[in-house]
């Protein structure tokens, strides 16, 4: 029985070390020429397309959009090439912690 719990024990450690933990990052990216609810609607369906994504924020007065998103799903590089594909000019304003 003993034999049981250490190779359970082992195995539930190898488990629990070998998974990686999700890290939430927010980012604010400033996007020239978004000033309608058209633009806000299509942009948060564009991210919200995109794994890893989690929230979205649009503000069309200043004109940038606060994005959530787990890190070891998505790259910044990723969100940032998905603003490029539709003629968006991404400035990131927020870097993430590295």
């Amino acid at each position: 029985m003993k034999s049981i719990m250490v190779a359970f024990a082992l195995a539930t450690g190898i488990f629990i070390a070998g998974s990686a933990s999700a890290e939430t990052v927010t980012t604010r990216i400033a996007l020239a020429g978004i000033d309608c609810i058209e633009c806000s609607e299509f942009i948060y369906d564009l991210m919200m397309r995109q794994d890893g994504v989690l929230t979205v924020a649009t503000n069309l007065d200043d004109q940038f959009v606060t994005i959530s998103y787990d890190d070891k799903v998505v790259a910044l590089a990723v969100l940032i090439a998905a603003f490029e594909m539709y003629g968006y000019y991404p400035e990131v304003l927020i870097q993430p912690a590295a």
